[in-house]
């Protein structure tokens, strides 16, 4: 029952259906957090047996638990996808996920595998105490979640096996449990771009348009593409080049690649075979050797306890040196230009396993040997966390460096829980139109896994792009969550300046139209941290109850309210747009227009304009865009109301702050806007705001509230009823703009619009 767990003795007859089990073991070992949280991910978990006061396992939609003794629990499913679970607390702990139709789903660390019960039987170290609770998620809020997992002193960070329903409650439950999604600095969702190559050594040539807030390098500002160096021949000028950035409220992004070469001595190098941080061979001793972009290299061994000290001071030597704000991470799969090493591999089964899937020659194709050691184990164990542990360390690098500021991290590799740390790109595209439409999809998948910061290379990483296509994609680009427009070196320049006056002003307007509703993108991205939501959400998610939003890829929401529709198609200049059943949308560009839920519609979208849409019901908040963040942060607020159409109320969010503190310090305010129906002798509407949390009071105050689909003659009052607020109509739109109102949003207001039906 939701009231109480299901003692031990009852667990064979207690029945839930869509019920999600906390299955945990207390250990007398107490480590940090950190350390028990990398503990969770290595492989057989074995290094939770050491670290984890606490080991945590969720399972979600079954009907059965049955005890069958000898630390194994049957789980029957109601569905056909999985017929079976078996979890078995022993050394090594392991969780195995039988299905009829493969792996797809398998809980996370744990390789497909339908011979495991076997590799469990061998296991002789049984854990003596098991524990499962059982929790309806029919009615259990995010805070009951919240306060078992407080109460039982569960890690922040568990195994998680995602439902196979796409229910909100279940992944926000997952999500909080499981992750605490980082929060993206307000800085850190503005435009940015990669220009600066080699050719180009002169600080000015940074400003050859105003267009660029964030300014990212790749690794030809290395010295010999080595970690923490600059070049003095191509880049001597680049400590004045990111001051000057600085001294124009603009931002530098840094990449770095996690092999330090050695080749010859230098710092990292040096303190690393101090340290004794690299992987090593098989033999547990000699460093691993491979090759990428500056030749041989070592690897860190991320899981080594040494590592944060190592990583962070790495990193703060160099920001003495480059006053970088934020870190790009790539390489880290982690990548090798040579099979393994460069001395191979052994011949056991670990680095030539008897079956090897169709997509390279070998699993050591172009990264490292799996029978390398780490300190948590085999690296065949924890290769595809390597992204993720270094994303790890990177954040508590920057954390140390910065202070109490949210770090910005972008990382190639990434893994479940991955958000937490980092964002992700989803690495080296294509400029192609193929690769425009599958970055939906992408981003998408990675707003599930809990990464909400995402985004593709905007107009293709490889290849020369065509002016078409960069603007289809920096129109859609613009509603990422990661927004940032990077080529090759060796293709053509696709930053906006290269292109006409035409398409630079039809790509601006919606880099724009991103900066106008910051505020409202701002509020989705702190209910992903807060609350485990998605930003960016597929129409199957949203609206699973119409299943004709099941096979959409090429549309998605951005936030909770606004629906995009991009062109993905060369030449086309009109789009096919399904609106999902019991929902009606306003265009958002021009709000006269209506639609109407249940029907697909032929959208005009010439190269100009990206097909954009608001939930009926929504309440936004925005802001007039400038080129500086900063500058726009100055600017009054304004709010939009989008009219209910089936419904009597909408409902918006507010957050703010100074744009980079860590949310765990609450210097932040958190305002809920409710639009609701009155009735009475004044019959109309009234906008009322609920302030949360009010950790932050230097804010724009709102000055004008528009509302569209509200055509009845209307008086609108603030608060007292002694004066009215000043009005008037929009003649394109026909929408009702209050204006003057200096509103204070840190303050409880009702803003009341009522209704005369006998005035037009």
């Amino acid at each position: 029952s939701r009231s109480r767990p299901c003692r031990q003795e009852q667990l064979q007859m207690c029945r839930t259906r869509k019920a999600l089990a906390i299955c945990y073991q207390n250990f007398a070992i107490q480590k940090t957090p950190d350390q028990c949280l990398r503990s969770l991910y290595y492989g057989t978990l074995e290094g939770a047996m050491k670290n984890c006061p606490v080991k945590t396992v969720l399972l979600t939609d079954f009907q059965q638990a049955t005890n069958i003794g000898k630390g194994i629990w049957h789980i029957t499913a109601p569905n056909t996808d999985y017929t079976m679970i078996e979890t078995k607390m022993q050394k090594g702990h392991r969780v195995i996920v039988n299905r009829h139709q493969g792996c797809s789903s398998c809980l996370i660390t744990i390789p497909c595998s339908h011979s495991s019960r076997h590799e469990l039987d061998q296991r002789d170290h049984v854990i003596e105490t098991l524990q499962l609770h059982y929790l309806q998620t029919n009615n259990i809020s995010t805070k009951e979640i919240k306060e078992l997992v407080q109460r039982e002193k569960l890690p922040p960070l568990s195994i998680l096996d995602l439902p196979s329903r796409t229910e909100h409650l279940l992944i926000a439950t997952a999500l909080n449990v499981v992750i605490t999604i980082t929060m993206a600095t307000i800085g850190g969702i503005v435009f940015k771009i990669y220009t600066i190559r080699s050719r180009r050594t002169k600080v000015q040539l940074i400003h050859e348009d105003d267009f660029k807030p964030v300014q990212w390098n790749d690794i030809d500002y290395m010295d010999y593409h080595m970690d923490f160096t600059y070049s003095q021949d191509n880049y001597s000028t680049l400590p004045e080049m990111v001051a000057d950035l600085h001294a124009n409220n603009q931002r530098y992004i840094m990449i770095l690649d996690p092999g330090i070469y050695n080749g010859m001595s230098n710092a990292p190098l040096l303190d690393g075979n101090k340290l004794g941080i690299w992987i090593n061979k098989s033999d547990g001793v000699t460093p691993l050797e491979g090759i990428v972009w500056p030749g041989t290299v070592y690897y860190p061994d991320f899981t080594n306890h040494k590592i944060d000290d190592y990583w962070a001071a790495q990193l703060k030597s160099y920001h003495d040196q480059i006053p970088f704000d934020g870190v790009w991470i790539d390489m880290n799969e982690p990548s090798n230009f040579v099979d393994g090493s460069t001395s191979g591999c052994s011949s056991d089964s670990i680095d030539n396993p008897p079956y090897t899937p169709h997509i390279c020659d070998q699993l050591v194709t172009k990264t490292i040997c799996l029978g390398a050691k780490q300190e948590a184990g085999l690296h065949y164990n924890v290769h595809s966390m390597y992204g993720h542990t270094e994303g790890i360390s990177t954040n508590h690098g920057l954390k140390s460096l910065f202070g109490a500021k949210r770090p910005v991290i972008i990382s190639r590799s990434t893994f479940m829980s991955s958000g937490r740390y980092v964002g992700h790109w989803t690495g080296d595209n294509t400029a192609t139109w193929d690769d425009l439409k599958w970055s939906i999809s992408s981003t998408l998948n990675s707003n599930l896994f809990g990464i909400s910061f995402t985004g593709a290379d905007v107009c293709g990483f490889q290849s020369d792009t065509t002016e078409e296509l960069c603007t289809r994609w920096m129109q859609m680009g613009a509603f990422y969550t990661f927004y940032r427009n990077h080529n090759d070196k060796d293709t053509k320049p696709q930053d906006p300046a290269v292109f006409s006056d035409e398409a630079i002003n039809d790509m601006k307007h919606y880099a724009f139209l991103r900066y106008k509703y910051l505020p409202y993108l701002y509020a989705e991205m702190f209910k992903a941290s807060t609350e485990g939501a998605t930003v960016l959400t597929s129409l199957a998610f949203e609206f699973s109850h119409d299943t004709e939003t099941h096979p959409i890829d090429t549309q998605f929401l951005w936030g909770h309210s606004v629906m995009v529709v991009p062109v993905l198609t060369q030449g086309a200049t009109q789009v096919s747009a399904y609106f999902p059943k019991e929902s009606a949308w306003y265009a958002l560009e021009n709000p006269s227009e209506i639609y109407h839920g249940g029907a697909y519609y032929n959208i005009d979208a010439p190269l100009s304009k990206l097909p954009l849409f608001v939930r009926a019901g929504s309440v936004l908040v925005s802001q007039k865009p400038e080129m500086r963040l900063t500058d726009a942060r100055l600017n009054n607020l304004t709010i939009e109301i989008f009219m209910p159409i089936e419904a009597n109320e909408g409902v918006g969010w507010f957050v703010w702050d100074d744009g980079e503190s860590d949310l765990n310090q609450n210097k932040y305010s958190y305002v809920k806007l409710d639009f609701h129906r009155i009735m009475g002798n004044h019959s109309g509407w009234v906008l009322t705001t609920e302030v949360l949390s009010d950790g932050y009071v230097d804010i724009p105050h709102v000055e004008s509230v528009i509302v569209h689909g509200l055509d009845t003659y209307v008086s609108v009052y603030v608060d007292q009823f002694t004066q009215e607020a000043e009005k008037y109509r929009e003649e394109k739109t026909n929408a009702l703009v209050v204006e003057k109102l200096d509103i204070d949003l840190t303050k409880n207001l009702n803003l009341f619009f009522f209704v005369n039906e006998n005035k037009n």
